[in-house]
């Protein structure tokens, strides 16, 4: 009898350590099609009339992609406020998420003197209303602001990354907040910017 229990500790430990792939691909992507891989769907373009003047677009890039074979691409001939979006998701009050995303920026990218550049907007709003409640702001330097809108002003220049560089933030709902909408955006941008990647995980 003592001779099998090496075996059935083994088997145990084999059988916890099959498990453990399985347990760490259950996180699910709450943003459909984050990897742009089936080209636009889910995306949206938001381009008032002043970033439409300024060439403004929303393409894919078949090249060059963070992984896969596309990323987003957005551009402007001028500096301009736009961005794209997706689908909003459904939160509750307490739980916590882990947002990032992976940004590029084309050499002729520049950021006006004073904004960001490019942001990551997440609107937190009551579900009954179209007034955004209460905003988290990734910014392309990395750091978080938590704002009603718009987006605080940096106050010096900013350098938008030329290689692929990871954006992460996490965030708690707050009380009253049901519901959770990305925009995506280039802010007060002149150039093309790639985007890859966007994740939206519940921790």
């Amino acid at each position: 009898m003592k001779t099998k229990e090496p075996f059935a500790l083994y088997f145990i430990s084999t059988l916890l350590l099959g498990m453990l792939p399985v347990a760490a691909q259950s996180t699910q992507n709450l943003i459909a099609n984050g990897d742009f891989e089936q080209g636009k769907q889910n995306w949206n373009l938001f381009a008032p009339g002043d970033a439409k003047a300024a060439g403004a677009i929303f393409e894919l890039a078949d090249s060059g992609a963070h992984t896969g074979q596309i990323a987003a691409k957005i551009s402007s001939t001028q500096f301009a406020r736009y961005g794209i979006g997706t689908r909003g998701v459904r939160v509750a009050p307490g739980e916590r998420y882990r947002f990032s995303l992976w940004i590029k920026a084309a050499p002729d990218a520049q950021a006006k003197i004073g904004t960001s550049g490019f942001l990551a907007r997440l609107t937190l709003q009551d579900g009954n209303t179209a007034t955004p409640d209460d905003c988290f702001y990734l910014l392309a330097d990395g750091s978080t602001v938590r704002a009603a809108l718009p987006p605080p002003q940096t106050g010096k220049p900013v350098s938008l990354p030329q290689e692929w560089t990871k954006l992460e933030t996490t965030l708690q709902i707050p009380e009253g907040a049901n519901f959770l909408i990305l925009n995506l955006f280039a802010w007060q941008a002149s150039g093309s910017i790639l985007i890859d990647d966007v994740i939206l995980e519940r921790e």
